[in-house]
């Protein structure tokens, strides 16, 4: 069985020693017509400093074209637009921390890193919707493919590798829906949990109180021992952010692997003009002639020659598309997915233990608390 290390990890191409990049300083602008937030990307690379500000709709756009120029490749996510509630502090910062999050994954692939499309990104013009222009050709993403990914053209894809990627494709659709109503469960206890605290600290404080007015009075032993008042992070807020995240990701590599029938349908597409190219030509060759070419400056020659030049790019394509889809593939079932499967293993074993430590220290507070009072109860 395949594993990501019998595979040519890609991003150790090339050096990564000095390269440092960050989101950070979002601040909110405000013109006539419009009102948004603006965000620093910022770092430090073989080639020197960048800074560059850019807004939340740079960065969709420059996703947006390297899911174009790089297809079936994971390119990390971002997150998901907000119509209501986007100028809140909490809102903002935790936009931030994603795309900070987006573009620190993309610099640990060395062929997203140095594409034009995310070096026009940090170091390009100020509007990124000039660069935004880079959208290119399945011809001009074929010679990408072959030297970026080269131990990957070298066979035809395998039964094994189809089935991997067929088998994320089911997993994960068959999953969103429940990981959605996780999410929103987690949500509605992290809230809860927060009144329970609130409530528990004014339990406690009354308690003590209470038991104040007991001592002055009756002259009762004090027992009863407070909660600890020291603020602690709710666990559930761990869990929360996990499944929020987790949602967009899987949708990000689900997205990858549905990429492959666009691939598919276009290289379909090219197929059909070949065929309505030749019959045009053996038409032109026979002397018929359609009342579009009837009427035409061109002479049949000229006719002829024009489609031809048509048929040789189509076919151009159609072998473009072949090689990229092999490569694609291969990747996705050899690479691509199985190195996802152990990220998502280890960023939940990372979770959980962040989870269920925090879990463990909130409810040694309450521990403490009851096994403290009960030993001057019974002393």
């Amino acid at each position: 069985m395949e594993t990501v290390e019998d595979i040519t990890i890609e991003e150790s191409k090339g050096s990564r020693s000095c390269l440092r990049i960050c989101v950070t300083n979002p601040s909110i602008r405000e013109d006539t017509l419009s009102k948004y937030v603006i965000y620093t990307v910022q770092g430090l690379d073989n080639q020197g400093d960048f800074e560059r500000v850019r807004r939340y709709t740079d960065f969709v756009k420059l996703r947006m074209l390297l899911i174009e120029n790089w297809p079936t490749c994971y390119i990390p996510p971002i997150p998901p637009k907000q119509v209501m509630g986007n100028f809140a502090s909490q809102f903002i910062e935790s936009r931030r921390k994603m795309l900070n999050h987006f573009v620190s994954k993309i610099s640990e692939l060395s062929y997203l890193y140095h594409s034009e499309e995310f070096q026009q990104f940090i170091r390009g013009p100020e509007d990124y919707e000039k660069a935004a222009s880079l959208k290119q050709s399945i011809c001009s993403i074929e010679p990408k493919f072959t030297s970026n990914f080269e131990e990957f053209n070298q066979e035809e894809v395998s039964d094994q590798r189809i089935q991997t990627i067929a088998g994320f494709e089911k997993f994960a659709k068959s999953n969103f829906a429940s990981l959605k109503e996780f999410k929103e469960t987690v949500k509605t206890v992290k809230l809860q949990y927060e009144q329970f605290r609130y409530l528990m600290n004014g339990f406690s404080k009354k308690f003590t109180e209470v038991e104040s007015q007991y001592l002055n009075y009756f002259g009762t032993v004090n027992i009863f021992t407070p909660l600890s008042a020291e603020a602690q992070e709710n666990p559930f807020e761990t869990l929360y952010e996990w499944a929020k995240f987790e949602i967009v990701d899987l949708k990000s590599m689900l997205q990858v692997v549905e990429h492959r029938y666009f691939l598919d349908n276009e290289k379909y597409k090219a197929e059909c003009k070949v065929s309505e190219y030749n019959k045009r030509i053996s038409k032109l060759q026979s002397g018929k002639s359609s009342i579009k070419q009837m009427l035409s400056t061109k002479s049949k020659e000229q006719n002829i020659s024009s489609t031809e030049a048509k048929l040789a790019q189509k076919e151009k394509e159609i072998k473009a598309f072949s090689m990229v889809i092999r490569v694609a593939l291969n990747r996705l079932g050899a690479y691509e997915l199985p190195k996802f499967q152990e990220k998502k293993t280890k960023e939940y074993r990372t979770m959980m233990q962040q989870f269920s430590s925090l879990l463990q220290s909130e409810f040694q507070t309450f521990s403490h608390s009851a096994e403290e009072s009960l030993k001057k109860s019974q002393s």
